[in-house]
């Protein structure tokens, strides 16, 4: 007797073992967390983390959150602002995880780069970006100086306007921000005041949200959070 063939026999009729739901979980989060643009490393762990501390930066995003659901059909801007090493990436990346809706992290170079052309794959990266229901553009202040025009502040308006919520997470100082992407032939746009009143109003939310750096006392001092990751990519 073929013993060899009777073991293959036997394995190809032998039922595969049920699916293990809390594998199959992790793996369609892991899954969202990459279709959503979080890269990998620390940005993916803690935005897969079922439980963070409550760093500056996640407490910033938690009042985004919160005003959301005070006013879900207000249109809002966050601007989470830092040094680096302040943790805003993979703040930003951990809303992501718990929005309800599609979502979706890009930089603002990403943006910029998109040409203007009316190519149906460009037309299509930017409705993407208007209408994604929560936008995390990251690395403001990175791009290139000479890159930057008001599409920018276009997209921001746009989202506010169809009630869609965007967070911007730049080392960039205030006052430098506003010079450089709100201000239009020197003054500060009449849309970004529209927007500013409006969620203040509304949802009682500032549009600034000034983030210092991670250090060893506010990370012990900071609480935990527990609210797991959203799998739904709809």
């Amino acid at each position: 007797m073929d013993v060899s063939a009777v073991l293959r026999r036997l394995a190809s009729v032998t039922p595969a073992p049920p699916p293990d739901p809390a594998a199959e979980a992790a793996k369609e989060a892991r899954e969202t967390a990459a279709a959503r643009g979080i890269p990998a490393g620390d940005p993916a762990r803690i935005a897969l983390s079922h439980a963070v501390a409550v760093t500056p930066a996640v407490a910033a995003m938690v009042q985004l959150s919160r005003a959301r659901r005070r006013a879900p059909s207000t249109g809002c801007v966050l601007v989470a602002g830092g040094p680096r090493r302040s943790g805003l990436t993979c703040a930003g990346c951990w809303l992501l995880m718990r929005c309800y809706g599609s979502a979706r992290r890009v930089t603002l170079a990403s943006v910029l780069a998109i040409p203007k052309s009316e190519w149906s794959d460009n037309v299509a990266a930017r409705a993407e970006l208007r209408e994604v229901r929560t936008l995390f553009v990251d690395d403001v202040g990175r791009e290139t100086a000479d890159a930057r025009d008001d599409r920018f502040l276009t997209l921001l308006a746009d989202r506010a306007a169809a009630g869609l919520a965007t967070v911007v997470a730049t080392h960039t100082p205030e006052a430098d921000f506003i010079q450089n992407y709100l201000r239009t032939a020197g003054v500060v746009d009449q849309r970004f005041l529209d927007i500013k009143d409006t969620q203040t109003e509304e949802c009682g939310l500032g549009w600034w949200a000034p983030v210092p750096a991670l250090s060893p006392a506010n990370i012990a001092a900071a609480r935990t959070l527990a609210v797991p990751p959203n799998p739904r990519r709809a």
